[in-house]
């Protein structure tokens, strides 16, 4: 004799849908809404604290960005591999993802370089920034009371930046989207949505292309400390640029060769420590 059996609740369907029925993941609509939230907290306090200095700069980041993400990751307890943070390695093989890491900075380094000196002077005289929006960004670096420590401004404008972005983007946005989406339009929905993210329509097609560098770091690595170095290194180069006086790197040779060679090297240790993560996880 067999048990009644109830009928089982009917389950949400759809594209979308399938993210809230994962133990631990984040919906699309939940990430997008979140960048929604981020964006307008940045647009309304960050403006107001950012105001006020390189504290208030920092503050912005980390209330506007970093608490908002991270407090939505603890409530729906995403699991790490979700947001590209994958456990490390044990045993002789635990330095290999490091690799990507490195290759990550290496990259980014060298990536920075030829966009400065090359691709941004071709935008600039194309869709000229505002003497008064380059003049302000000017200021956030190098204050009239005169230049910070350097170790001061990658600490507040290039790492904070960049774990608090990568968070969101990289990590909460792109785990939402790949698996619904694939890669390659995972790769152009974050990167279009990030150079939206920064506010103005003269920086937007500087940080898609940001974006979708990073994003392909994140693509290729399959993890997020890549794209997070890599981030951190071009926030980096535009600092110790404009704390040696250049605007425009200058579009020598001898820099440029470095800076594609620096480039190659770094794609080649990121792939390296791809190779490893997968075939460790096999």
């Amino acid at each position: 004799m067999s048990l009644p059996t109830s009928n089982p609740a009917p389950r949400p369907t759809g594209p979308f849908a399938r993210a809230a029925l994962a133990t631990g993941a984040i919906s699309v609509w939940e990430a997008l809404a979140l960048t929604a939230l981020t964006f307008a907290a940045l647009a309304s306090f960050g403006a107001a604290w950012s105001a006020r200095g390189l504290g208030g700069t920092v503050l912005a980041e980390l209330g506007c960005v970093l608490l908002p993400v991270a407090l939505l990751v603890w409530l729906r307890r995403v699991r790490p591999p979700l947001l590209g943070l994958a456990r490390p390695f044990d045993g002789a093989a635990a330095w290999r993802p490091w690799l990507a890491i490195v290759g990550a900075l290496l990259a980014g380094a060298g990536a920075f370089y030829l966009v400065a000196s090359g691709i941004e002077p071709s935008i600039e005289r194309l869709w000229p920034t505002p003497a008064a929006l380059r003049e302000s960004l000017q200021r956030m670096v190098i204050p009239p009371s005169g230049a910070r420590p350097i170790v001061i401004d990658l600490l507040a404008l290039a790492l904070v930046p960049a774990v608090a972005e990568e968070l969101l983007f990289r990590g909460v946005l792109w785990g939402a989207l790949e698996k619904r989406l694939g890669v390659a339009a995972t790769l152009l929905s974050t990167s279009v949505i990030f150079g939206l993210y920064h506010g103005s329509i003269y920086r937007f097609v500087p940080a898609m292309m940001g974006g979708l560098l990073i994003g392909g770091v994140r693509a290729w690595s399959g993890a997020l400390l890549p794209s997070v170095a890599f981030h951190f290194a071009n926030n980096a180069g535009v600092l110790v640029a404009m704390h040696f006086g250049y605007d425009t790197p200058p579009a020598t040779l001898a820099p440029v060769a470095i800076a594609m060679a620096t480039s190659g090297i770094g794609a080649l240790l990121i792939k390296s420590g791809r190779c490893a993560s997968s075939s460790s996880s096999s």
